[in-house]
């Protein structure tokens, strides 16, 4: 799992070496794509953490992976919205900076 700064985001976009929208727009894409698996995997243990929490005994592994996953799920956002910054920066010609 990686973690998306506006720097990382942007020299990402920048390698495709074109300011056109569209290689933007494309290589964009290629990022959020990436971060797909993290959204679908921590989706699923949502799922198994939340009917694990239905037993008592399984309580004991399903709050654990309630909260891992719930923060995985954040992380994941939060990388989305690294991207969205960067691109928005690249797109309207300043630079990306990290948000306060």
């Amino acid at each position: 799992m990686i973690t998306v700064t506006p720097e990382f985001a942007s020299g990402y976009l920048r390698q495709a070496g074109n300011s056109d929208p569209d290689i933007l727009q494309s290589r964009r894409q290629e990022l959020v794509q990436k971060q797909q698996p993290m959204k679908l995997g921590s989706l699923l243990f949502i799922v198994l953490g939340a009917i694990l929490t239905l037993s008592v005994i399984g309580a004991v592994l399903g709050l654990p992976m309630l909260a891992a996953a719930g923060w995985v799920q954040w992380r994941a956002r939060a990388n989305l919205k690294a991207i969205d910054a960067a691109y928005a920066s690249l797109a309207s010609g300043l630079p990306a900076t990290r948000p306060a």
